[in-house]
């Protein structure tokens, strides 16, 4: 009988190791980036951003941008006793998949918007991104608010003041969990 240490080829071997070391220095490196955190909700960040490409990909491009442009000061305001200053924190970014507000927000029995559902709602995911671009932590969230009814100039009004409520609550939800 051979032993099994005979079997396997040095270059096997070296391979394994090199794997190896690769996946500690990995882990090692999302560890790092928790190491001065006790958990979370309390990881600092060099800056928070939000992404709204799943939107745009959902065929609601210009949605998308409103929606962008609607999140960034929520996301300050949410995120800003995590904010560090220096680059050596890593970044967040707030990436919003899909929204969809229910079609009767004050339970009068009138749609609005065409989609049905009790609660308007709302998917993200939450990433934590390294400086060398790779993610070191990514938080999906789902959630949902009830929707805010009242009276407006306009529908346009409503749905921005709703689509803030859900990504106030995502946010909230982000900051949490990370």
């Amino acid at each position: 009988m051979i032993p099994i240490t005979q079997s396997i080829s040095r270059p096997v071997m070296r391979r394994f190791a090199v794997f190896a070391a690769i996946a500690a220095s990995l882990a090692f490196g999302s560890m790092a980036a928790r190491a001065d955190n006790t958990g979370p909700g309390e990881m600092r960040f060099s800056s928070v951003s939000v992404d709204t490409q799943g939107l745009a990909d959902r065929g609601l491009p210009n949605y998308a941008v409103r929606v962008a442009r609607e999140a960034e000061p929520i996301l300050q305001k949410v995120f800003a006793d995590r904010l560090a200053s220096g680059t050596s924190s890593p970044r967040l970014i707030l990436k919003i998949n899909k929204i969809i507000l229910s079609s009767d927000p004050d339970g009068s029995g009138g749609s609005m918007f065409g989609t049905s559902g009790e609660s308007d709602y709302i998917t993200g995911v939450g990433e934590v991104v390294d400086g060398h671009g790779h993610v070191i932590e990514s938080k999906p969230i789902e959630t949902s608010a009830t929707p805010l009814g009242g009276q407006g100039p306009d529908i346009v009004y409503l749905e921005n003041l709703r689509t803030k409520n859900l990504i106030s609550t995502l946010a909230e939800w982000v900051k949490r969990e990370i």
